[in-house]
């Protein structure tokens, strides 16, 4: 069997052996309030996985999916607060889900690499800059 054969064995294998709602091979994905028919969580789980390495989603422990008071009083889809990611089950479609999903892990490095991030303040000043606009 050529080695391309083997190769297309293994992955199929390893992708039946992961479990569905799962986020970088951990099971830290609750759903509470169903999505809406028309949305593949697992769809858009796999795209986030294929869109980013794991090491920028190892600061969130837990993506909590639902009717949440907390988003419906900012009036937000999701928001990142200490190690887990809210998100609405009130999605428009998977666009929008993997993007609010991507927001939110951003979030949560943004938490980890804070200094390196702000430091310098040329991020701050860039942000003052375009508010004056």
């Amino acid at each position: 069997m050529s080695k391309k054969a083997i190769d297309y064995i293994r992955k199929g294998l390893q992708e039946q052996r992961r479990n569905t709602n799962t986020l970088f091979g951990r099971d830290i994905v609750l759903v509470s309030s169903p999505l809406p028919e028309h949305i593949n969580l697992d769809t858009v789980l796999r795209r986030v996985e294929n869109y980013i390495p794991s090491v920028l989603a190892r600061e969130v422990d837990a993506v909590y999916i639902g009717d949440f008071d907390l988003l419906k009083k900012r009036e937000i889809k999701a928001y990142y607060y200490h190690g887990a990611i809210y998100l609405s089950n009130d999605q428009e479609n998977e666009n929008d889900m993997f993007d609010d999903l991507l927001h939110e892990i951003a979030h949560a490095m943004e938490t980890l690499l804070r200094d390196r991030i702000y430091n310098d303040g040329l991020l701050e000043k860039e942000f003052l800059e375009k508010r004056r606009l």
